[in-house]
């Protein structure tokens, strides 16, 4: 039997870095934007976001 030695959330945190970095030049907004422009979000989903967004500010 085996188990991760990173916590799954840190690798996760990592990774996302990396992808920001490589691909979207470490601009967080330009993928913010790259994902909001493929999918039409319901109310629900945009309440979320500026939800999530307040909550950094």
């Amino acid at each position: 039997m085996c188990h991760a030695l990173i916590p799954k959330e840190e690798v996760r945190e990592a990774e996302t870095n990396e992808l920001i970095n490589k691909i979207y030049d470490g601009s967080a907004d330009k993928l913010f934007a790259a994902l909001l422009g493929r999918k039409k979000l319901s109310a629900e989903q945009i309440d979320k976001l500026k939800q999530i967004v307040g909550e950094l500010e």
